[in-house]
């Protein structure tokens, strides 16, 4: 049975749903079936905006574990796919009675998170993340990033400071970099985070990520010229093999993705293609780069490619190149596809910022499904 489960999992990650679920059912349709996995085929169901196909397995899952803690969060979920916002907060109290936090295993307080975070409840949200992370270093990190959703970006930089031995060096400063890019105005708390990739840089001063950070850094502060010069520098650099080389060519062609500078950007990513083969970042870089030189159904194509490893940003750009290729019913599909991974404009950098903000103009903004944050 679990090995079927990792079947299914392995057909979602290269996009094959139609072939996951139709294996998740056929497990699941059998006697005895743990609840969890029952709970993961409804959860992706939702996840893949399969309302009426859920219900029926949510019901099983009511049947057998009627008080979890799973089947309660995808009580609330199902309703909020059903925009009922009423019958979501319903459920949500039911996790956190008189404000306390029902369950305590990493993955329940997890979801129990993320759950009352969509539900307009960023207080709870943060009582199940600070449990979190008391517990781990990865809890620490969730947390972080949550309060730089919420604007409360200099308690996350605070919150990251003063954990910097516990968390390794360049996971830190990816959150960080997270955490600057849902500040309204990033330059404000660049420099904060520019001493910490100097200190890093002491500590391991070959680190390739630590130079990409710090390019996307300058990008965040306004300095495009500067970040470049960084992309380039390290192309020119000895120390680089083969495979770094791929990834900092896709990071310059990414920056590079203009018209006035689309021509190179080509060559750089068709160059790291070449070296990776055909992955889904790679494509999505290609895409934007494609959209850029004006060859827009080209560009939907390798943005369709790329969202076959599913993620919010991903399925932004290709409503984007939709949009561009005068198709405005499947960049509306793929938008709603985005919103249900979690897309949400404090999660994006100030170029994509943009792309979500033209798109909701031409397309409509997303219904509000959370309730007015309380308590």
């Amino acid at each position: 049975m679990g090995q079927r489960i990792l079947l299914a999992q392995l057909h979602e990650r290269v996009g094959a749903w139609d072939e996951c679920r139709n294996e998740l059912v056929s497990v699941v349709a059998g006697p005895s079936v743990p609840p969890a996995y029952i709970a993961m085929l409804v959860e992706k169901m939702l996840d893949h905006g399969e309302v009426s196909a859920a219900r029926p397995w949510l019901g099983r899952l009511q049947k057998i574990s009627p008080d979890s803690a799973i089947t309660i969060a995808l009580e609330a979920k199902l309703a909020i796919a059903q925009k009922d916002r009423k019958l979501a907060a319903e459920a949500a109290r039911k996790l956190m009675p008189g404000g306390s936090v029902v369950g305590d295993q990493p993955g329940q307080l997890t979801a129990i998170a993320r759950l009352m975070e969509q539900l307009g409840f960023p207080k709870a949200a943060d009582k199940v993340l600070a449990q979190l992370a008391e517990g781990s270093s990865d809890g620490v990190v969730m947390r972080a990033d949550f309060l730089g959703r919420q604007g409360r970006v200099d308690d996350a930089l605070d919150l990251l400071d003063a954990h910097w031995d516990a968390i390794p060096l360049e996971r830190l400063l990816t959150s960080a970099m997270q955490i600057v890019r849902c500040h309204e105005t990033p330059s404000a708390v660049v420099p904060r985070v520019e001493t910490w990739i100097a200190k890093a840089r002491r500590v391991d001063p070959g680190s390739i990520v630590l130079r990409l950070l710090e390019a996307e850094l300058r990008s965040l502060e306004g300095r495009p010229d500067e970040a470049e010069k960084v992309y380039r520098d390290l192309l020119a650099s000895a120390e680089l093999d083969a495979t770094q080389k791929a990834i900092v060519s896709n990071n310059l062609a990414f920056h590079l993705a203009k018209p006035a500078t689309a021509s190179e950007a080509q060559e750089l990513v068709d160059r790291a293609i070449d070296e990776l083969g055909p992955l889904p970042d790679l494509l999505d870089t290609r895409g934007l780069v494609l959209l850029a030189a004006g060859r827009k159904d080209e560009a939907v194509a390798d943005l369709q490619e790329a969202v076959l490893q599913a993620s919010d940003v991903k399925f932004l750009h290709l409503a984007w190149a939709q949009l561009q290729a005068g198709d405005e019913a499947a960049a509306r599909q793929s938008l709603e596809a985005g919103r249900r991974k979690g897309l949400t404009a404090s999660r994006l950098s100030p170029s994509d910022r943009t792309i979500l903000g033209d798109l909701e103009k031409t397309l409509g903004a997303a219904e509000p499904q959370a309730l007015p944050p309380q308590g």
